[in-house]
């Protein structure tokens, strides 16, 4: 690291100790950073001293900072490859299905991948499930031969022969979301869907139900099989059989997930827990169970993802790293897919964590 040239020496140690957790965390240009507080705990100095340290920093372009917003890393962290970014157009492929129950926000998307690929302009393509393979074939078709290196994709919420259409049509290509069994190729970003089910389920069995009801999307996915498969462990090791569990999917629209709902819980009275795959269907179910002067304590629902709406009213299972940092780390994909930095594909998986259902 080069010499950061300050006066005091206690302020010239703890200005290193900075610029190495910026390095250690592996933060870019543009990253939000610690607060003054959260920098003073960490680092076990005074808000004073911290605020004078980041002033030099952000002196040096080590750091930006913001009133009102915060501090972020500088353009010094510009690594050798940032100006190197061979991409100038970023083709988002979402199915409209997706977009009515869990997309990531069109702002997110945009400003986020704009974070590892400054220069490139994002577009997105909204298509249904049935028209999306000819779609993504069109957009690979317009792209001419000497400009293949200059254009990228990244599917979300994608059918397996999109997959494998991407896997092999030239330009690179990253997943946000699981891959299907035979895509090999493709690196990937996904929330941990057997934890989400392992999670959902673990609630549930809190209340000791005889019976169980799974809200699942009319279209599965490989996230969803995983989801289902971490419920099944958690039943299994409980001792319970697969008779208490009742999985229907159900096209994600209000009206008939309540219709369904209705019709279930008119049969089945002794329901006491529902899991639910978004947000969507745990909101009609939270909303139906109320309107029955029913306990909430007496039915347990949970939901394992998608939107969140402005007010909750049960538990839900959350991702441990926020959308934004998501999307960026799919940036990051991309970027070392046409920088060809990877010879394997990448894969992560993101953990996630219980949001307990809010006490009134």
């Amino acid at each position: 690291m080069s010499t950061i040239d300050v006066e005091n020496t206690n302020l010239k140690q703890l200005a290193k100790r900075l610029v190495d957790d910026i390095r250690r965390r592996g933060l870019r240009p543009g990253d939000r950073y610690l607060t003054a507080s959260e920098a003073g705990k960490q680092f076990d100095a005074s808000e004073i001293t911290i605020h004078r340290t980041m002033q030099l920093l952000a002196d040096r372009d080590y750091l930006v900072r913001q009133r009102g917003s915060g501090t972020f890393v500088g353009s010094k962290f510009k690594s050798k490859h940032d100006d190197q970014c061979p991409l100038r157009v970023v083709h988002v492929v979402m199915s409209m299905d997706y977009q009515r129950t869990a997309t990531v926000p069109a702002e997110i998307l945009i400003d986020r991948l704009g974070i590892s690929m400054p220069d490139a302009v994002v577009e997105l393509h909204y298509v249904t499930v049935y028209d999306a393979m000819r779609h993504l074939d069109r957009i690979v078709e317009r792209i001419r031969d000497d400009d293949r290196a200059s254009e990228g994709i990244i599917l979300i919420r994608s059918t397996r022969q999109m997959q494998l259409f991407a896997e092999n049509c030239g330009l690179p290509a990253v997943v946000f979301g699981g891959v299907y069994p035979g895509v090999t190729c493709l690196p990937w970003l996904d929330i941990d869907q057997e934890a989400v089910g392992q999670t959902m389920a673990r609630y549930v069995l809190a209340n000791k139900p005889k019976r169980l009801l799974l809200l699942m999307r009319d279209d599965w996915r490989p996230g969803d099989n995983l989801l289902y498969q971490g419920v099944s462990d958690v039943l299994g090791k409980a001792g319970l059989s697969s008779d208490v569990l009742r999985v229907i999917s159900i096209p994600p629209e209000s009206s008939h997930i309540e219709q369904v709902l209705k019709e279930v819980r008119a049969k089945e009275r002794s329901i006491s827990g529902i899991m639910c795959r978004t947000h969507l269907y745990a909101d009609v179910a939270a909303r139906l169970v109320d309107s029955t002067g029913e306990q909430r304590r007496s039915v347990r629902i949970i939901a394992g993802g998608g939107r969140k709406p402005a007010t909750i009213s049960y538990a839900y299972v959350a991702p441990n790293i926020e959308e934004e940092k998501q999307v960026e780390f799919v940036g990051q994909m991309l970027l070392d897919r046409a920088l060809q930095r990877q010879q394997t594909a990448q894969m992560r998986v993101i953990g996630v964590d219980l949001v307990e259902e809010p006490r009134h």
